[in-house]
């Protein structure tokens, strides 16, 4: 276990394709298709990503997406599986936070499978959300397709 003394976060504003690309490989529980998998990292190659780092080695990625002036969205948000439950993500997710809150962004939305898909690994997905201040919003039956139910989460960042 690494402790996140160690932890270093960056934002790229663009140009972190490829190592979304490379961490993505690793979790194909949850990255599995590799269309979705080309757009997530075309999204980080195009669009802010904060890029955690261990030791100078890619550990985690999140992208985020500004839609409106005051409402963002959690793209695409992975850690390496040898750094999971070490709060990387909580850490990438709070830094990107800051960095939209400064730009004005008041609203963080993500979208995620539906408590409907039995996969496990979406329920820790849901419950990690839930435990950094996001709620449901609403559910999409077929945004994705009819097998992957959408539910988008929101919360308010702080200023």
């Amino acid at each position: 276990m690494t402790g996140l003394d160690e932890l270093v976060l960056e934002i790229q504003p663009g140009g972190a394709g490829a190592v979304c690309a490379l961490i993505l490989d690793e979790l194909p529980g949850w990255f599995g298709i590799p269309e979705a998998n080309a757009d997530y990292a075309t999204a980080a190659e195009n669009h802010p990503t904060v890029v955690a780092t261990i030791a100078g080695v890619p550990a985690g990625v999140l992208t985020t997406i500004q839609h409106t002036r005051s409402a963002a969205e959690v793209y695409v948000m992975a850690v390496r599986p040898a750094h999971h439950r070490e709060g990387i993500g909580a850490a990438m997710l709070g830094f990107a936070e800051q960095h939209l809150s400064i730009e004005g962004v008041r609203f963080l939305q993500v979208k995620t499978l539906a408590d409907t898909h039995p996969d496990s690994g979406y329920a820790k997905t849901r419950s990690f959300y839930s435990a950094c201040g996001f709620e449901p919003l609403e559910v999409f039956p077929t945004l994705w397709d009819v097998e992957s139910t959408a539910l988008q989460m929101i919360k308010v960042i702080d200023a």
